[in-house]
């Protein structure tokens, strides 16, 4: 009886960490989005049109860093200067 509980469990894990989850994220991080990105040309509204709003905005000396984040946990940093263009960026999918 043991062994049939532990082998279950063990195709229960597997099957819930091999399954994907299908979510539609209009917000999500893609490589493509992230790409289009350009210092000193892309906004903080085209940011949030793309990403949503920020989960955490962080005054600095040259401005707010801006972090999103999306379903997948893919992550982008952007900083944006008083005049709301983006100076500095990172993402990671």
């Amino acid at each position: 009886m043991k062994k049939l509980l532990a082998a279950l469990a063990m195709a229960t894990l597997t099957a819930c960490s091999t399954a994907p989850i299908a979510v539609d994220d209009p917000y999500a991080i893609t490589p493509a989005k992230a790409e289009s990105v350009k210092a000193q040309v892309t906004t903080r509204a085209q940011l949030v049109a793309m990403f949503g709003e920020p989960e955490m905005t962080v005054p600095t000396e040259g401005g707010d860093a801006l972090f999103f984040k999306d379903l997948s946990l893919a992550s982008f940093w952007a900083v944006v200067a008083p005049d709301g263009k983006v100076t500095d960026f990172d993402w990671s999918e």
